[in-house]
């Protein structure tokens, strides 16, 4: 016969602790490897950029941006976009390097109509950085990847 759960009983209350704990859990390890995977991404990338092929490129947009959120906050940001060519076919990148902040200083450091060399991923073309290397921010992506391990070490203990 299936146990009631009333709040008299109290180990049907830690099951249902046990139950959400353990959900909570799966939602956090779901999150962390996202960005995990995210910064192992942006580290390989990093790491192998300055031995990426270089070709020569041209900056066709260099715009300092603003953005705001619904709360009104906002914040100004570069949009830098630049074209080269690899094997005959134009590619088009709008990644300076492999940090998702923006700085507006990139405006004045990529000026529209400045030609610049371009590290590209030779097994994807697709993929290009102006200034090659690793980005600190994939540090903080990989310790996602140590708090997915420690939320699953967490979570068989429940």
């Amino acid at each position: 016969m299936a146990e009631k759960i009333n709040s008299e009983n109290p180990h049907s209350m830690v099951n249902i602790g046990k139950i959400i704990l353990f959900g909570f859990g799966i939602l956090c390890i779901i999150g962390s490897l996202f960005f995990a995977n995210k910064g192992y991404k942006q580290f390989s990338y990093g790491k192998n950029s300055p031995y990426w092929p270089r070709t020569d490129g041209e900056i066709i947009t260099s715009e300092e941006k603003y953005t705001s959120d619904s709360r009104r906050r906002g914040h100004y940001y570069s949009e830098i976009i630049f074209e080269y060519v690899v094997d005959g076919i134009t590619y088009t990148s709008n990644k300076v390097d492999f940090n998702d902040f923006k700085p507006t200083r990139f405006v004045k450091e990529y000026p529209k109509g400045r030609l610049v060399t371009v590290y590209y991923n030779p097994s994807n073309p697709n993929i290009a950085v102006l200034k090659p290397g690793f980005s600190s921010k994939g540090h903080f992506y990989l310790l996602h990847l140590l708090y997915s391990f420690f939320c699953l070490v967490l979570e068989a203990y429940v």
